[in-house]
């Protein structure tokens, strides 16, 4: 997979882009405090963070037991443009299950 394509690809999934909300909102987040504030299990929420860190938009740093994830300070211009533009823009509602 290209560069290109995986980080577009890491930023398909709504549960990334609300993580890395919460991560550039708070200059750096816990995953077992990610976790919990998205409803994701915490096996599945490492597995969305790694995606990230694999792309290259966070870093992760251990602290004692704690993994805390931050914005890569190194990105690229267009990459930070590409996350601003990503993360500003509004989600769209969860379609609603109908019973027929």
């Amino acid at each position: 997979m290209s560069n290109t394509n995986l980080k577009l690809s890491s930023l398909a999934s709504r549960i990334r882009r609300d993580a890395l909300r919460l991560v550039q909102k708070h200059e750096k987040y816990c995953l077992c405090d990610l976790a919990a504030a998205l409803g994701v299990p915490q096996p599945s929420m490492t597995k969305h963070m790694q995606t990230l860190k694999t792309a290259g938009y966070v870093r992760a740093r251990k602290e004692g037991q704690r993994i805390n994830f931050s914005i890569c300070e190194n990105l690229e211009a267009k990459e930070l443009s590409l996350l601003e533009i990503v993360l500003t823009m509004p989600e769209e509602e969860e379609p609603q299950a109908t019973n027929k």
